[in-house]
């Protein structure tokens, strides 16, 4: 119970020190400046939603403290699990090339699989004991990227997301990450590689394929992902990226 504590208490307390070494706005700038300080305060980074007919997910980021620290959500679904987490995170920036964003996490964890009626096999039993062993509620650690080479005609981009729990279940940690890809660039269209992972209980996804998106004005797009490993899958999203 005290280790939650602490945990929590950390959370909270987390935006506050991130945003510790940010400069002092001056006072005696005009109103101008301090209406772009106060919309600087807070900014869209990126936001994308994934889906298809057996797995979702989405992401927010938030930007705050001129940049400095972030506050973000991440949401992994399938048809045995739900796993919903908010934290807070620091950005790390080379130019305007890459950002890595580590944070702390409360990820909110539901078991589909151990609601379900009596199972019939053995096999079935052992999976829905294992999912009933499962917290509601885990502290855990997720790491955002984006790298971008190449401001206007060919480049490259790569952006995604990661999220693991720290406790161990059977000896195992739960970790969750769709639609994390590298791709080139041509003007407004992109293509390469899409990654898709998960490890939840007996439950383990390790898929990649290649992935196409169409980028719209004002940092708008849509992408769509054909992922192989055993039954192709294809799935679908919307992104924005500022």
């Amino acid at each position: 119970m005290m280790g939650k504590r602490v945990f929590f208490l950390c959370l909270i307390g987390l935006p506050a020190l991130l945003a510790s070494d940010s400069e002092p706005v001056d006072k005696t700038s005009g109103r101008h400046e301090a209406v772009a300080e106060r919309k600087a305060a807070a900014e869209l980074e990126s936001t994308e939603l994934v889906f298809s007919e057996r797995v979702h997910s989405a992401s927010l980021d938030l930007g705050v403290a001129r940049g400095r620290a972030g506050i973000g959500a991440l949401y992994y679904g399938s048809e045995t699990y739900r796993v919903g987490a908010f934290g807070v995170a620091k950005n790390f920036r080379y130019k305007h090339i890459l950002r890595i964003s580590p944070g702390l996490n409360a990820a909110f964890i539901d078991s589909i699989g151990g609601h379900e009626s009596e199972p019939a096999t053995k096999e079935a039993v052992h999976a829905k004991n294992e999912t009933e062993k499962y917290r509601v509620l885990e502290p855990a650690y997720s790491i955002r990227w984006k790298l971008e080479l190449g401001e206007e005609g060919v480049g490259l981009v790569s952006e995604g997301a990661f999220l693991q729990t720290l406790l161990a279940t059977n000896g195992r940690r739960n970790f969750y990450s769709d639609g994390s890809h590298a791709s080139i660039k041509t003007g407004r269209v992109e293509f390469g590689a899409a990654l898709a992972l998960a490890n939840h209980g007996l439950e383990e996804e390790r898929k990649g394929g290649p992935r196409l998106a169409i980028k719209f004005k004002k940092g708008f797009g849509i992408a769509a992902m054909l992922l192989l490993h055993g039954k192709p899958e294809y799935r679908a999203g919307l992104f924005y990226s500022r």
